[in-house]
Order: C-alpha cells, then sequence, then structure tokens
C-alpha cells in the first residue's frame, strides 16, 4: 500500500517558512496570495500498518514541539475510495498534486508507480462502480 505522510507546522505556532515565502511572492508583486501553508510530504510503499506508517512519520518530524504530522492511504487497485478520497498524488516541478476521486468507486487499472513518468492526458486509473 501506498501511504502519503504530511509535515506541517502545529496550528498554535507561527508558520515561518509561509511567511518567507509569501514575503517574496509579494515582493514579485504576486500580491493576490493571501495565505498559504507550508508542509513537506513523503510517499512511503509499504506492506505495513497505518500504526507502523505512524511510528515512521513520528520520526521525520524536525521538531515534534512546533511540527505534527498526518497519514494517509493512497489508493490500490480493488481498493474502495469516496467521493474526495486521494488516489494518486502527482509530481511537476516539486509541486504536489492530489488526484482525487470525483465519486464513490472502485480502483481499477492502476499501473503507474512511485517516482513513474506519465504523459499529459495518459489514464492513471479508472474509477468503476462501488
Amino acid at each position: 500500500m501506498l501511504w502519503e505522510v504530511v509535515i506541517r507546522p502545529t496550528e498554535d505556532q507561527p508558520d515561518r517558512e509561509a511567511d518567507r515565502v509569501l514575503q517574496e511572492a509579494q515582493n514579485f508583486q504576486a500580491a493576490s496570495i493571501r495565505d498559504l501553508q507550508s508542509a513537506r510530504s513523503f510517499l512511503i510503499q509499504t506492506s505495513e500498518s497505518q500504526a507502523a506508517v505512524e511510528r515512521v512519520a513520528v520520526r521525520l518530524l524536525v521538531d515534534s514541539v512546533v511540527e505534527t504530522w498526518d497519514v494517509q492511504p493512497v489508493a490500490a487497485n480493488g481498493q474502495q475510495v469516496s467521493a474526495g478520497d486521494t488516489i494518486v498524488v502527482l509530481e511537476a516541478m516539486k509541486m504536489e498534486q492530489p488526484l482525487t476521486a470525483h465519486q464513490d468507486g472502485t480502483v481499477s487499472g492502476l499501473t503507474v508507480g512511485v517516482g513513474q513518468t506519465v504523459s499529459a492526458g495518459a489514464v492513471i486509473c479508472e474509477l468503476g462502480e462501488p
């Protein structure tokens, strides 16, 4: 199974990285950007349980006082998903874009793997009846 681990500042801590990026954007006249949040994301492929992946996530924190984490499964063939669930995470130019289910259903035809290049317009998977 493929898991996504997202590490971000805790709610009560300043997000200095986001503040820095926001200031840089405003310096380049990108005034339409009003708010953003920084985060680091890792994709972990393993047959281990979510609890095992969560133990790894805790070790990825730089500072457990100012950072928090979230572990989410990324879909696999045959998996039932609900509308809005993440099926895959695409990366382009160091930006991650989750591909979410538009309806409830069963994932099939998912043949791309971690790190594999996909072409524009490529079919990544199909979403069949639940």
